[in-house]
């Protein structure tokens, strides 16, 4: 499962801009979401909207680092468009399986130990959350 499946059906809101769509994201949660909200967005996104915002002022982001609109900012590389949202209502379902594997390397006499897992995000409620898109023209 994911922010961006139809199955959770995270509701989306367009702004001109990335950073138009983030604030119209974040003022359409309701207030109780809002209070803990938090913004995951790619950080090739992050940076973008930093230099947009800088005004050649070194004063702008002098605040908490990775914060925007007063939100903390979480960098993650696989998101496709921000979302906003309080993260206490997302959690991380690890009990898919996991596959445990050894291995020796004969050469140097070394054992290898492998681990895989598997894990999806389960939305315990779909309206603390926000996916911000950018208007197609």
């Amino acid at each position: 499962m994911s922010f961006y499946s139809a199955d959770n059906a995270v509701k989306e809101i367009q702004g001109a801009t990335k950073q138009e769509a983030v604030a119209k994201a974040l003022a359409d949660l309701p207030l109780a979401f809002r209070r803990n909200a938090s913004i995951v967005m790619s950080g090739a996104d992050w940076y973008s909207m930093w230099k947009d915002n800088l005004n050649q002022s070194g004063t702008f982001f002098q605040g908490q680092p990775l914060t925007l609109f007063g939100k903390p900012v979480i960098l993650v590389d696989e998101a496709e468009d921000p979302v906003v949202g309080d993260l206490s209502y997302c959690r991380i379902n690890y009990d898919i399986g996991a596959i445990y594997d050894t291995d020796k390397d004969v050469a140097k006499g070394e054992y290898l130990f492998v681990l895989t897992a598997w894990y999806d995000i389960k939305l315990r409620l779909s309206s603390a959350f926000r996916r911000a898109k950018v208007q197609a023209e």
